[in-house]
């Protein structure tokens, strides 16, 4: 499985999903962590023969993945696939 250490090659191999074309306010990196991520998710899928994968099993992907991104600095993401729940992290710099 692919870790976000691969975030510096965009065409890291074993990769499924890959950034098409770029956006104005996104930079080549978010792309890239996007489709690691997707990457990454589609492990139990395709394991559960495309069901969609219980909602802890995915939920744990995703903080495991937050938590190796977090070791690059830092980054927002919001994931959402239809199930209701929601994430806050505190902020860690002194108010102006």
């Amino acid at each position: 499985m692919r870790s976000p250490a691969d975030l510096s090659n965009s065409a890291s191999s074993g990769a499924t999903f890959r950034p098409v074309g770029s956006c104005p306010w996104a930079r080549p990196i978010a792309n890239r962590a996007f489709c690691l991520l997707l990457d990454q998710l589609e492990v139990p899928r395709r394991a559960a023969e495309g069901a969609t994968p219980p909602l802890a099993e995915r939920l744990g992907l995703v903080a495991g993945f937050a938590a190796e991104l977090r070791r690059l600095g830092p980054a927002n993401f919001l994931y959402a696939d239809g199930d209701h729940f929601a994430h806050a992290h505190p902020r860690r710099t002194e108010p102006a």
